[in-house]
């Protein structure tokens, strides 16, 4: 690939994440000026741990509602009201260089919680860099293909899936072993529920609070009233009498949902 800047021209490469790394690296490239001038990358100076959270990618799940696939949107997965059906199918697949990831979900089945961790794994191949499109097996890399199928929550409104993505101690670099999670809330789409805003706590920790809000718009996507979400703080002492306003979004026409972190 050829990059132009200020009449000088030279080669660029792109430098894709690596889900494992044998030594540090420094990069570079030639000038195609006359100098043929070489240039030179900072070295990395990568740790150990810098990869344990890719142990997992191209992870991929599928929501299977009265024969329709249905897509999720941050997180949340929208299902159309139905009386004549109680669950839903959702297919979980994800690919890893390591043969012994740990794979569990954690769901609402027949009004209970329900959870599966009997994935079925196999060896197979993924494109190295996606989206480079080349005729060759020069950008295939081996691979174990994890996927559990059997797995049917309750299609029940505000009903949560959890799917937790872990790599055994031994073959983790940190101290305790790397955990990946990914949370989805499934929301049944009713006519009384068109112009409402809902919002969760999806996730909170020390240093994140992850807030996400869902507003259900008319079949026509549209809604000419201007909706504000605002996170406040409220103190605990009687010295702080008034709420601290700490963020404010505006959601109009439409959006349908959104995240504030």
């Amino acid at each position: 690939m050829r990059f132009t800047s200020n009449c000088f021209e030279f080669f660029f490469s792109n430098v894709f994440p690596a889900h494992q790394y044998y030594s540090q690296y420094q990069c570079s490239c030639q000038a195609t000026d006359n100098k043929k001038s070489q240039l030179f990358s900072l070295s990395t100076n990568l740790k150990p741990t810098d990869f344990d959270e890719d142990f997992i990618f191209q992870t991929n799940y599928t929501t299977t509602f009265a024969e329709q696939t249905i897509e999720s949107h941050v997180g949340f997965i929208e299902l159309p009201e139905n009386e004549h059906e109680s669950y839903f199918k959702f297919n979980i697949i994800g690919y890893s260089l390591l043969k012994d990831v740990q794979i569990g979900v954690v769901f609402v089945e027949g009004g209970q919680a329900g959870s599966r961790t009997n994935a079925n794994i196999e060896e197979t191949s993924v494109q190295a860099f996606p989206g480079i499109n080349v005729g060759s097996d020069l950008w295939s890399i081996p691979v174990y293909k994890y996927e559990l199928q059997d797995v049917w929550p309750d299609s029940v409104d505000n009903s949560v899936i959890s799917v937790t993505w872990s790599m055994p101690k031994a073959l983790s670099a940190a101290k305790s072993p790397s955990v990946i999670k990914d949370v989805f809330r499934a929301l049944i789409i009713t006519s009384s529920g068109v112009n409402t805003v809902r919002a969760w706590v999806w996730e909170r920790d020390s240093h994140l609070l992850d807030i996400r809000a869902y507003h259900q718009l008319d079949e026509n996507n549209v809604d000419n009233q201007l909706k504000i979400l605002t996170l406040q703080r409220s103190g605990c002492s009687s010295r702080e009498t008034e709420d601290e306003v700490v963020a404010s979004v505006q959601i109009k026409g439409l959006y349908k949902t959104m995240i504030m972190i």
